[in-house]
């Protein structure tokens, strides 16, 4: 059994997909569970969504009780928490999987603990922050470093000391609908908006980002934090109130 994991933001067009997906491997009697984990959507709740459509047994769902902008790696940190199975896949909402894939994946094909697997994507190229995982892996390296929440960069600080703990492998035959900015606009009653106002006041993208200077700093300083285990052992996560839904 594995637990798929992700985050949502405001995203109803995007978790219908999920949903579908979910009731399609429901009915195959595929051994996964899908976890979602709602950063504190204000506008269009994931809970809403599931008013209107009724949840299956293979679906649980959490709730950040307050909106932290780019809180999508603490998020991870609490999916894999409350993970059941040995084997996660920790993937974006918007990002598709052939049913083939996911099956393999369920099937633990030439998966063992020590090594993470990361896909290849439509256009041929791996995907970096869409991986499968053993939980005695992640937990190696004490999980996301929620000092980079706010940061949305934090996957880099993450998979730089998952490599130390566990052996990337790509998996050719793993494919995956890899869609860059999906979640950058939305359209409420037909009005466009931003979705990440915070986009300006944080590192993603920046005038501050754009300074080799700047990147340069940031690079040392996750270098620093990576490299002392002592302080990665004693980090917090889940620094913020949640709930689960159902």
């Amino acid at each position: 059994m594995i637990t798929i994991n992700i985050t949502y933001y405001n995203e109803p067009h995007l978790l219908k997909p999920w949903y579908e997906f979910m009731l399609r491997l429901r009915n195959e009697g595929a051994d996964v569970v899908c976890n979602i984990c709602d950063d504190g959507s204000q506008l269009r709740p994931a809970e809403d969504f599931f008013d209107e459509n009724v949840p299956p047994p293979n679906i649980r769902l959490f709730r950040v009780k307050e909106d932290l902008g780019f809180n999508s790696h603490g998020c991870r940190n609490l999916l894999m928490q409350q993970s059941f199975t040995d084997w996660n896949l920790l993937t974006d909402i918007d990002r598709s999987y052939p049913m083939k894939t996911i099956l393999s994946i369920i099937a633990l094909d030439q998966m063992r603990e020590g090594e993470y697997y990361t896909f290849t994507s439509a256009n041929g190229k791996g995907s970096h922050n869409d991986f499968v995982v053993h939980a005695n892996d992640f937990w190696k390296t004490y999980g996301y470093d929620e000092e980079f929440t706010n940061v949305h960069w934090g996957d880099r600080p993450f998979l730089d000391v998952l490599q130390t703990e566990a052996k990337l492998v790509q998996r050719k035959d793993w494919t995956i609908v890899y869609t860059r900015h999906a979640r950058d606009v939305q359209f409420v009653d037909t009005v466009e908006f931003t979705e990440y106002p915070d986009d300006n006041t944080l590192i993603h993208p920046t005038s501050k980002w754009g300074k080799e200077s700047y990147r340069k700093s940031m690079k040392d300083y996750i270098a620093r934090r990576n490299a002392n285990v002592a302080t990665r052992r004693k980090k917090k996560i889940i620094n913020f109130e949640w709930e689960q839904v159902f």
